[in-house]
Formats: C-alpha cells, sequence, structure tokens
C-alpha cells in the first residue's frame, strides 16, 4: 500500500454515508494527487481509500485540497476521480465516472443540461454493488471536450456510442435524465442492439421546446422554429444564462437552482455549491439552448420515438415543473403499453436523485434485476418448448 502512496484509515466507514471532515485536507501527511476537482477546478486534491463493510472493492475518494484565505479549506467537494478516454472517430475527450464491477451488468448513466456526471455521483455508490455503473460528462460539458460544436441531439448519441465501443461494452441498460433522456430514446432509436433497457428520468418531452418555458411564465415560450441560431441567442433567459456564465455570478445560478431545479428539496450547501461550478464549467450552452428547441421526435419531427421497441421505464416526478408529467405521460402513450412503464413519485420535482434517493434506487435494482429474471426464465421456457418439440 506504502508503493502506491495510498492511505488506508484504520477504521471502517463508509464515505457515502458519513461526512469526510474537510479538515484532512490541512494535515501534511495525507496523500495527495494532481487531479482536477469538478467542483471548482483545482488540480491538487487529498484522497483515501475506503471500504464499506461487505464490499468487494475499494473505494478511492477524493476531497478537494484547495485552501481558502483563512486558512481553512474553501471547497470541501467529496468526489471519486474521473477517467478519460479518447473518442477516435469524433474528434473528442470524455471524462467519466465509473463504479462497481467489471463482469456486472451495465448501466449508462447519461446526465442533463446545466450540470455533469456529478449529479450521479450518490446514486452510483448506490448502485455499485450489483452494477458496473457509468457516467460520462457529455461534450462541453463537465471536463469532457469540446473540440467541434453541437449540431443536433444526435451528436451526443453518436459520441456515446462511441464512447461504449472504445470502452468495448457491446450490451447496457441506459439512464437518462432531463437533457440525458432525449439521448437515451436517440439511442434507443438509433443503436437498438447495444440496448437491454432505457430508464428515462424526469425526460424532456417529445419536443423539446417547452424545455426553453420559464415555468412561471408562458409567454417565454420560443413559438417558430429557430432558423437561425440567433433566434435563440436572442432569447431573454438565454441571454440572462449567457450573460451569468461569462461573469461567473454564482448567485444567479442559486437563484435559478433553488427556484426551478430544487424545489423540493435543496441539497446540503456543499453540494449545492458544487453543482454551480458544475453549471458553470458548460461550454456549449448556446449550442445546447438551439439543439433542444430543435428537438422533435414526434411523428411531426423525425418520428424517432415509433423506432423505439427496447422496453423503457420512465421515471417521473410528480412536482416537476421544468419537464413536466404530461410529457412523460405522452412518450409512454407513444412507445405503447407493451414498450413502456411510468412511475410517477409524490412529493418529487426534477431531480428525483435528490427528492428520494432511496426510492430512486430501489426502483433502478427492482427493475433491473427483475426484468433479468424475467428475461432468463423466458428464455428457460423457449429452450423447454424446443426440447419438447423435439
Amino acid at each position: 500500500m506504502e508503493e502506491n502512496k495510498i492511505y488506508q484509515r484504520d477504521f471502517v466507514q463508509s464515505f457515502t454515508e458519513a461526512f469526510i471532515d474537510p479538515e484532512y485536507c490541512l494535515d501534511p501527511s495525507m496523500p495527495r494527487e494532481k487531479i482536477i476537482c469538478p467542483a471548482c477546478r483545482y488540480t491538487e486534491c487529498v484522497y483515501l481509500i475506503d471500504r464499506e463493510p461487505g464490499d468487494k472493492f475499494l473505494k478511492k475518494v477524493y476531497v478537494c485540497g484547495r485552501i481558502g484565505r483563512t486558512g481553512k479549506p474553501e471547497c470541501k467537494n467529496i468526489f471519486s476521480p474521473l477517467k478519460y478516454i479518447k473518442l477516435v472517430s469524433r474528434g473528442e475527450t470524455y471524462a467519466y465516472r465509473e463504479h462497481g464491477i467489471a463482469n456486472e451488468e451495465v448501466i449508462v448513466m447519461l446526465h442533463g443540461n446545466f450540470t455533469s456526471s456529478y449529479i450521479f455521483e450518490r446514486t452510483l455508490n448506490k448502485l455499485s454493488e450489483g452494477f458496473r455503473v457509468i457516467a460520462p460528462d457529455l461534450r462541453g460539458f463537465g471536463l469532457s471536450s469540446y473540440a467541434n460544436k453541437l449540431k443536433s441531439i444526435d451528436d451526443f448519441a453518436d459520441d456515446v456510442n462511441s464512447f461504449l465501443h472504445e470502452l468495448k461494452i457491446v450490451k447496457y441498460t441506459v439512464l437518462g435524465w432531463d437533457l440525458g433522456a432525449a439521448v437515451a430514446l436517440k439511442l434507443a432509436a438509433f443503436y437498438p442492439a447495444y440496448l437491454d433497457k432505457v430508464i428515462l428520468v424526469n425526460p424532456i418531452g417529445l419536443t423539446g421546446k417547452t424545455y426553453l418555458r420559464d415555468p412561471y411564465d408562458e409567454n417565454s415560450l420560443i413559438p417558430e422554429w429557430p432558423e437561425d441560431p440567433k433566434d435563440i441567442a436572442n432569447d431573454t433567459r438565454v441571454v440572462q444564462f449567457m450573460s451569468a456564465l461569462k461573469d461567473k455570478k454564482k448567485d444567479f445560478f442559486k437563484n435559478y437552482f433553488t427556484e426551478e431545479i430544487f424545489t423540493i428539496r435543496m441539497p446540503e450547501n456543499d453540494r449545492l455549491d458544487s453543482y454551480i461550478e458544475n453549471f458553470m464549467a458548460q461550454r456549449n450552452l448556446l449550442e445546447i439552448m438551439t439543439c433542444i428547441a430543435e428537438y422533435d421526435i414526434s411523428e411531426y419531427g423525425t418520428n424517432d420515438i415509433h423506432k423505439i421497441q427496447t422496453p423503457t421505464l420512465i421515471l417521473c416526478g410528480k412536482n416537476d415543473y421544468k419537464t413536466p408529467l404530461n410529457e412523460a405521460i405522452e412518450i409512454k402513450e407513444k412507445l405503447g403499453d407493451d414498450v413502456a412503464t411510468l412511475k410517477v413519485f409524490e412529493d418529487v420535482g426534477h431531480v428525483l436523485m435528490e427528492d428520494s434517493l432511496e426510492d430512486f434506487v430501489e426502483n433502478l435494482f427492482e427493475y433491473c434485476l427483475v426484468s433479468n429474471e424475467q428475461n432468463e426464465q423466458e428464455m428457460e421456457m423457449e429452450e423447454d418448448n424446443e426440447y419438447r418439440f423435439e
């Protein structure tokens, strides 16, 4: 252990359930590693190795080492390290988080707009007991590159397909939240042979236009298709976001998260600060808004919704004002009862992973594991019938 400069705590305690004292950052004896903090982008972090009782593997955990002028830890962000992989065919480099055991079922988690894979940090830890869980930063988000400007949501689907090809993953379940749900549906339409199941969490609707609407101002909906990016660039809300990003206005983003994203339960201050820092790392906002406005998988658009035959679970909060429940219902109706199942959570808003983490994880385990058992039983029945026929 000493050869690898890894510090093993002499007590067993789960970093996912208990708070790690950020004062570790002040201890000069603690090992450090030059790795970028996904919250504040500081490049030198303290790391620990932790094992939860019953775990089959160790978890390497980082605590941001940024010290403020007062001499106290300033960022306090606790995170797992990101890995990087080049997508040669796409000309991009993707950062990603990976937890779990290599030979387990793969779940790929796709984040939404205004965030990064950091949104799944707690979920990844919870799911790592039974699955190999992978969450990339999409192009232009978090710590992934943004070498080529986005032209449509299809670009993300092609990126993710290339990303999984580089990781040699040929079968997986895709989970998408918010914008990530739109990418998940595109993957199901374009690359169905690789998909086992689809899970949509607080999804964007069949068309992305309503996503640009201020939930408290019906007049903010852009009425026509934007034929020129300037149509989006001049929208009042987009102008506000672009200005806030340029000037790093944390208060603006804190108000946005409070009023429109975390409307049911607010994350702890440290985690909220990390969400804000991740938002401010986004470099594709103008292109994303344009892509979302042009997104339409209904029969009036690309008609991709009718290409999807992969079993789909839709999880939605009843009090989600960003991507309202009626849009999830419409997706379910278009997919049909044979393909899609919808589950609505009471007292849950747009971020199911924050508002009801335990229920969220429980449903994921139940859906993935029970579906696998049913598939195995069906295969056994088919084999038995073939034997009887012979």
